[in-house]
């Protein structure tokens, strides 16, 4: 089953964000995928501070994001930005580790003058950490969202079609992605087989043909390890795509 992961940026709980966070996770889990939710504020708060990277408590939320093919990031907007403990985490995550996700940033503030922070302050550090695929957010004030005596949140209507429209955005991105991966896929193996220079003279359609993974292998180059081929000769970096992250290849 596809599996969607929503990291919930804000320090406090319950919260109008992580709300948001629930009611989408929600509408996914109907239309068939599989959900959890990674809550910043219950990381070990010493780790954030002090850039644990290593720090084996932060592992399961890593081994979450990896495990997902698609995520929801939702943050309140705190000095027209997203909040810090979302930050301190997104610092600790390995370079390029959001490479081969689909992404749907969501925000709340307390004004319509923060409608851009998701543009121009959060989608920046997505694509830093490798993000590809950063679908439109969608960003909610406070007064659209109500809570209720019972501890729950009541959405304007307005915001409920906002939300339904951008998780069938996510739902029709995500499987066009997939696509996108296994043809580029398909496109870089045959092109390695071929040991072509150039993409555009890789035959389309594509015959059936698969990489033997078995054979490729990875060898040092500038401090990183990159795929090589038997002969160990690197594959050129216009064949990777972006996608290598996500593939086992030892």
């Amino acid at each position: 089953m596809t599996k969607i992961v929503a990291i919930a940026g804000s320090p406090s709980h319950p919260s109008r964000t992580y709300g948001i966070v629930e009611y989408a996770l929600n509408l996914l889990a109907e239309k068939g995928f599989e959900t959890d939710i990674i809550s910043v504020r219950d990381l070990p708060s010493e780790d954030l501070i002090l850039g644990r990277y290593d720090s084996p408590a932060l592992e399961p939320a890593k081994v979450l994001i990896q495990a997902a093919s698609g995520l929801i990031i939702a943050t309140p907007v705190y000095k027209a930005a997203y909040t810090g403990v979302l930050k301190s985490f997104l610092d600790l995550l390995p370079p390029k580790f959001l490479s081969g996700k689909v992404i749907l940033p969501i925000a709340t503030g307390g004004t319509i003058a923060h409608l851009l922070s998701i543009d121009y302050t959060l989608k920046p550090v997505l694509s830093e950490l490798g993000a590809e695929y950063l679908l439109n957010g969608v960003y909610v004030v406070d007064q659209q969202i109500q809570r209720q005596e019972d501890g729950s949140f009541l959405f304007d209507e307005e915001i409920q079609q906002r939300l339904q429209k951008s998780i069938q955005d996510l739902e029709t991105s995500h499987k066009d992605y997939l696509t996108h991966f296994s043809i580029s896929f398909d496109r870089m193996a045959l092109a390695i087989r071929l040991r072509v220079e150039d993409m555009d003279s890789v035959p389309d359609p594509l015959p059936p043909t698969h990489l033997p993974w078995d054979k490729v292998y990875p060898c040092e180059s500038g401090g990183n390890l990159v795929p090589t081929t038997r002969r160990g000769c690197p594959i050129p970096s216009f064949l990777i795509l972006g996608y290598w992250n996500t593939v086992t290849i030892f």
